[in-house]
């Protein structure tokens, strides 16, 4: 298991065995080859999985980043980082190593840390069909983000599409 703690500036990982030992550490810069660096590290644990900590916040690019070189990844949410952190150590002891090693310990020991799934075919459909109508979907991207139920989802979708259409949006090839 690779514990990641993601940051602005970097992402430090910690490698730990099945026993919660560590076996390797690295800090990375948070940049365009972040997953490729991480990558290349952990090229001598044939069978990986990242844990990730708040994959949905800071590690979001990263998380993405990793599954779309086909790794497989896992959101461990940070109060169950923190809770390893303070049962091992006895105190909130922070710091980025060991907030690390807590996400892997927390991913390995939990039953419910979520595996991250790729987005397909956002990249072509963004280009493509929203970004014209970029001032329309920052408008609504909140509300889609917040209808977490499919039958909340689907009247924002339709107000979406209702909003490109009346844009006067083709997808057809426009020829002058």
């Amino acid at each position: 298991m690779i514990g990641v703690d993601p940051h602005k500036g970097s992402h430090p990982a910690v490698v730990i065995s099945p026993g919660e030992e560590p076996l390797g550490e690295i800090r990375i810069r948070a940049c365009a080859a972040q997953a490729g660096n991480l990558v290349a590290w952990a090229a001598d644990w044939a069978e990986r999985t990242w844990a990730v900590e708040g994959a949905a916040g800071l590690g979001r690019l990263l998380v993405q980043q990793l599954v779309a070189v086909g790794e497989r990844v896992l959101d461990v949410q940070p109060k169950l980082a923190a809770r390893v952190r303070l049962l091992q150590a006895g105190d909130a002891n922070k710091n980025d190593l060991n907030d690390a090693w807590s996400v892997a310990v927390a991913a390995l020991r939990s039953r419910t840390a979520r595996q991250v799934t790729r987005l397909k075919g956002l990249g072509s459909s963004y280009g493509r069909v929203l970004a014209p109508h970029k001032k329309t979907v920052l408008v609504l991207h909140p509300n889609l983000i917040l209808a977490r139920r499919p039958d909340q989802r689907s009247g924002y979708v339709t107000v979406l599409a209702q909003a490109i259409t009346s844009s006067g949006y083709s997808s057809r090839s426009q020829t002058s």
